[in-house]
């Protein structure tokens, strides 16, 4: 069956989420998405800028997302130089920082000063070169240290773990975001998730814990970015309970905090052959294209440009020509 919204905030609700039904935002009319097609790269990646800008002018993406591995100064001023340089040669492309990092500290506190500071750090050094857009953590609310089953929706509290763990993603999250903000306000942040984690999303938004308290410190983002790869299901459709309840995670969440949507890293499963992730391409691109400006998705990255052929776009010919053919006829 289909369950629609008002039937899931209610099964929230049960579950002692508040609803957010009163969190729905008007949002101005989205004409055009210039930065949709995107990319996931790494702060390593071996090419100069120049031929890294003619390897995203030849698939036409706009958005490259670079992680920082961490806090090493060294990964962020890679970061750093390939954004001054590629910003000069093509300053239409927007680089996505990705900041990843474990869990911080030894409880919340230690954990949002611990953050505060290295992020505060890295929007010093990105901000000159013209970085404002960060992600602060990568699947963090995938880690086993919080979510029970590996690999399960996520729509419901029970998968998350009440303890300190989830106080210390909490801390690291809010100082990540903070320590971004305080260098400009205007930088945006956001905060990932992965399969159907709204449970995580809700509670983290509105300041409870798995063991139903209330009253924590909130977390709130700029920007709602998701990671779907095949093997998860489609977010327009996703399955909640394994069997035959399905909702659309993507209407819900767009609802739910009024927020652009990205998807920061989507991609066809490892095994399949080239022609296989050529044809889930297409599928995903028209997917997300024709619902863009409804929905307010700013970009959709694929993972990755570079590497094998398990994940690696370039070293996939048929799905590099899906993906550059899609958006050379499709203008965002």
């Amino acid at each position: 069956m289909t369950i629609n919204r008002r039937q899931f905030l209610n099964t929230l609700a049960a579950a002692g989420i508040a609803s957010v039904a009163g969190l729905d935002v008007a949002k101005a009319a989205v004409t055009s998405m210039p930065h949709f097609y995107g990319i996931c790269g790494h702060y390593d990646y071996p090419p100069d800028s120049a031929t890294l800008v003619n390897q995203l002018h030849s698939i036409g993406a706009k958005t490259l997302r670079l992680d920082t591995g961490g806090f090493n100064p060294t990964h962020i001023a890679s970061v750093r130089r390939f954004a001054t340089e590629i910003a000069a040669i093509d300053p239409s492309i927007k680089i996505l920082c990705c900041i990843t990092t474990s869990f911080l500290g030894t409880d919340e506190n230690s954990a949002y000063n611990i953050a505060f500071t290295n992020a505060q750090t890295i929007a010093q050094m990105l901000g000159p070169a013209g970085v404002t857009d960060f992600e602060c953590g990568n699947e963090m609310t995938a880690s086993t240290l919080v979510f029970r089953t590996p690999g399960a929706p996520g729509n419901k509290v029970s998968d998350y773990i009440a303890d300190n763990n989830w106080n210390r993603m909490r801390g690291t999250m809010r100082g990540l975001i903070d320590g971004i903000k305080s260098v400009n306000s205007a930088y945006r942040c956001g905060i990932n998730f992965t399969i159907a984690q709204i449970a995580a999303s809700d509670m983290l938004w509105h300041g409870m814990a798995p063991d139903g308290s209330t009253g924590h410190p909130t977390v709130r983002w700029d920007i709602t970015t998701w990671h779907n790869y095949s093997v998860y299901g489609d977010l327009f459709n996703m399955t909640l309970d394994g069997y035959q309840t399905k909702m659309n995670v993507i209407d819900y969440i767009s609802k739910a905090y009024g927020k652009p949507i990205m998807i920061t890293e989507w991609a066809a499963k490892p095994e399949d052959t080239d022609a296989q992730k050529a044809a889930y391409c297409t599928k995903f691109l028209t997917e997300y294209y024709n619902n863009r400006l409804q929905y307010n998705i700013e970009s959709v990255m694929k993972y990755q440009l570079l590497g094998s052929a398990q994940f690696g776009l370039l070293a996939n010919p048929q799905e590099t020509a899906a993906y550059a053919g899609f958006s050379r006829a499709h203008l965002a």
